[in-house]
């Protein structure tokens, strides 16, 4: 399996650190289900096939790891953790804060991000920003709204920040995002 995207050289960093940097897992099942659901999808083709794709990508990803071999006993990641990550997947394209989180986790803010940083290899505004990205070129490639709108819709109000942070990711505008996709 191949992937490439924003958080790819963060997650390549994360292995590269870990001592060893491979990793064995004795029950490989929620593996094998992740790559039959990404075949499946490709498969299938459903209008929202790339941000299930992604989403399981990052799910065999961060099984991966959060998997630690120590005497076959792996950890599980922080529960409080799990539960802002699932609050963002679930409220990404409304106004997020550093603040807003650890107030609603009751969680210092400071400790939150080193946690998430160190259990994820990612900040969570590069997680929330990477989110609303995928939603915008989902919404890019099948809706033909404004790409001011889609930029709202996204959780990111501002449209020249929505441009930025799109070129950063993808390496290309949104306009032209949508501009190669229709073409093929």
């Amino acid at each position: 399996m191949h992937f490439n995207g924003p958080e790819a050289k963060a997650y390549y960093q994360y292995f590269c650190n870990q001592s060893p940097w491979h990793f064995t897992q004795p029950d490989t099942s929620n593996f094998v289900a992740g790559l039959e659901k990404i075949l499946s999808l490709q498969e299938s083709h459903p209008d929202n096939s790339d941000i299930l794709v992604a989403n399981e990508i990052v799910n065999i990803l961060t099984l991966a790891c959060t998997h630690h071999d120590n005497n076959n006993i792996a950890h599980a990641v922080n529960p409080k953790l799990h539960a802002i990550i699932e609050y963002i997947d679930n409220h990404f394209t409304e106004q997020l804060t550093l603040d807003s989180l650890s107030a609603k986790f009751f969680i210092s803010k400071y400790h939150m991000c080193r946690e998430f940083k160190k259990e994820y290899g990612t900040t969570i505004v590069v997680y929330i920003l990477t989110k609303r990205i995928t939603y915008a070129k989902e919404l890019l490639r099948y809706d033909n709204l404004p790409i001011e709108q889609i930029a709202v819709r996204a959780g990111i109000k501002d449209a020249s920040y929505f441009n930025k942070v799109f070129r950063n990711l993808e390496g290309c505008t949104a306009s032209e995002y949508r501009k190669l996709w229709l073409s093929e």
